[in-house]
């Protein structure tokens, strides 16, 4: 795993339902000279004004708040699912001070997880059709970023199929 203590900037992603907010929460607790900030707030915003498009608003958005935050040179822990591996490499290209981990539950069935996640009270805990549905996809996706991510010198991968205080 990445070393995150000497990170200026930390990106928190992965999918939805991996404990994003759980483990920025906890990173910002033992690293308080960082500034923790929340992509789902500014998301939650373009809702509640009635944006038309939020998600797609958000999805265009979210990579130039990050350049923005990088290009300030406060440290800063960011907690989002907006920025994929991909951009956030491309964000960050040829700088050593900004990391990244993708939580991520490759190994771990629907009906587990929504076990899992009704303790919680997250809004993925309910056990109808379409939440199984979308979270089969949200594991495919899991797999496929634990694939991607294995050997980058950016980002790592933490499963946490086996629970949210894996990472």
């Amino acid at each position: 795993m990445i070393e995150l203590a000497a990170a200026r900037v930390i990106l928190i992603g992965g999918v939805s339902g991996s404990g994003k907010s759980h483990y920025a929460s906890r990173l910002a607790a033992q690293l308080p000279g960082h500034a923790l900030v929340r992509l789902d707030w500014t998301y939650n915003a373009l809702v509640a004004t009635g944006a038309r498009h939020p998600r797609r608003k958000m999805a265009k958005l979210a990579p130039a708040l990050v350049a923005e935050i990088i290009a300030g040179g406060e440290p800063a822990i960011i907690d989002g699912g907006w920025i994929e591996p991909r951009a956030w490499a491309r964000l960050v290209a040829g700088r050593s001070d900004c990391r990244a981990r993708f939580l991520g539950y490759p190994a771990i069935d629907p009906d587990g997880l929504i076990a899992r996640l009704a303790t919680t009270g997250h809004w993925l805990g309910t056990p109808e059709a379409a939440t199984r549905g979308f979270l089969r996809r949200q594991i495919a996706h899991s797999a496929e970023q634990q694939r991607r991510i294995g050997g980058s010198t950016v980002a790592d991968f933490v499963d946490v199929s086996g629970g949210f205080d894996a990472g």
